[in-house]
């Protein structure tokens, strides 16, 4: 009841931002809400934790169309890939800015249509698909292609490495930061990643919270001593000890544009 009678009331055609974080909508108040969400003038929403399954998030999706959202955040709810493809497919037809998708159900196959169908976005799209339920190992190599996005930050629930490889197998030069912070990434997993870096043209770049140590800070330092644009480098949280950061003291200076070191 409650969530329609806000509907009834939100049908402006000049309303820019909703933001429902942090209730208890659940589908049906989703369902009620999306009603009210078709003016050419929104720009954002905020449906964070509200219980959100994949019947709220295809009515939304089935509104989008119509509106002019460039922010979307849809994190620490109950949305799987049912409800994702069907967002997927309506983001793919609008402007958007930044996607927020943390703290979900979403799986391999859902990450794959959101991707896919996010090829044409601009390079300035930001992407968060943290704390999902991605393994990343059937992602299709032409992903590679198609991942045009600016920023993406995944989480793999401290998965395997075949999910580090997925996921850095498909990104190209056009992704600017990246977020494994928090991943229980170890020495093997980042001499993995080290070996994709030099397809990359990073700004900046999230090790924070794993369990690397010195032989994955080895094997990363040199490469990322090659990002000509990296400002930004974080490996704070971690198990490095003093052969490590002596690996790293030795590449500080080859960073050509590096501002920030943690």
């Amino acid at each position: 009841k409650g969530s329609k009678a806000i509907a009834a009331t939100l049908k402006s055609e000049y309303l820019k931002k909703i933001n429902f974080s942090n209730n208890q909508l659940g589908d049906k108040g989703c369902k009620a809400i999306a009603t009210a969400l078709k003016s050419e003038f929104l720009v954002e929403i905020n449906f964070s934790n509200n219980g959100i399954g994949d019947e709220g998030a295809k009515a939304i999706a089935a509104v989008l169309k119509s509106t002019y959202v460039t922010n979307i955040d849809f994190s620490h709810n109950r949305i799987g890939d049912e409800g994702v493809k069907s967002l997927a497919a309506a983001l793919n037809e609008i402007e958007i800015g930044t996607v927020n998708f943390s703290h979900n159900h979403i799986g391999d196959e859902g990450a794959e249509a959101l991707l896919g169908d996010l090829e044409r976005l601009s390079h300035t799209a930001d992407i968060n698909l943290s704390c999902n339920r991605i393994e990343a190992k059937s992602l299709p190599s032409s992903l590679q292609e198609k991942a045009c996005s600016r920023e993406i930050i995944f989480s793999f629930d401290e998965r395997k490495i075949q999910g580090v490889i997925g996921i850095v197998s498909f990104l190209n030069s056009s992704v600017k930061v990246l977020d494994f912070s928090s991943n229980g990434i170890g020495d093997e997993e980042a001499q993995v990643f080290a070996q994709f870096l030099m397809k990359l043209s990073l700004e900046r770049i999230d090790f924070s919270h794993n369990s690397i140590g010195d032989m994955g800070l080895s094997a990363l330092a040199p490469e990322l001593a090659k990002q000509e644009s990296l400002i930004v480098m974080n490996f704070s949280h971690n198990q490095i000890g003093d052969e490590g950061a002596k690996v790293l003291a030795l590449h500080v200076g080859m960073f050509p544009s590096l501002m920030r070191l943690e």
